[in-house]
């Protein structure tokens, strides 16, 4: 499967088999910014710039939580590992972590001046990576909500992160077209195109 959001407000499932849409989700007011499926693809998460979150349930084709921001449009969306958080960023520079069981924000974290356009969970759910228009990535320790370290001193906003599955290093990419690595013990970039 694959899923995609558009601005024409709609949320798509495909089949990548055959090409063909499974299901096309409408109700949205304004563009679908972004989908992401959790890690055991039995749930879809939908962000939208009319400010709202849904969680989809794959197997019965519902929704099993839906959240409003009153102040700023969703960018970015993940899934921690075992499904249980997703992590938000918005076009406000906050980021939230939300406990899908209770639907409450367990973390929220400010320090980014910009949009932020990718969010991603460490494999063992401790951290999250936050990479923003503001031209820096923070990788933030969920307990404490501290930063450490704020990886910055590029020219471009950072557009996609991802941790690798050790959760050793980060992978960034840039509007630049250029990716970096980032090592997490170390606290340095090893690799950069």
């Amino acid at each position: 499967m694959l899923a995609t959001g558009s601005r024409d407000s709609t949320a798509k499932i495909w089949n990548l088999e055959n090409g063909k849409i499974i299901k096309t989700i409408k109700g949205y007011t304004a563009n679908v910014s972004t989908v992401v499926f959790s890690s055991d693809n039995k749930k879809l998460a939908i962000g939208s710039f009319d400010k709202t979150t849904q969680v989809w349930n794959l197997k019965d084709g519902k929704t099993s939580i839906s959240f409003e921001r009153r102040d700023t449009a969703v960018l970015s969306l993940a899934f921690s590992l075992d499904g249980k958080m997703l992590a938000s960023g918005f076009i406000n520079g906050i980021a939230n972590v939300r406990d899908l069981a209770s639907g409450q924000v367990v973390y929220t974290l400010k320090g980014h001046t910009g949009d932020i356009n990718s969010v991603a969970f460490s494999p063992n759910g401790k951290k999250l990576a936050t990479g923003s228009w503001d031209k820096t990535t923070k990788i933030w320790t969920l307990e404490t909500s501290e930063v450490a370290p704020t990886i910055k001193g590029y020219s471009n906003a950072f557009s996609s992160i991802a941790f690798s599955p050790d959760g050793k290093n980060l992978a960034i990419g840039s509007e630049a077209q250029a990716v970096t690595i980032w090592s997490l013990e170390n606290e340095k970039t090893t690799f950069s195109t």
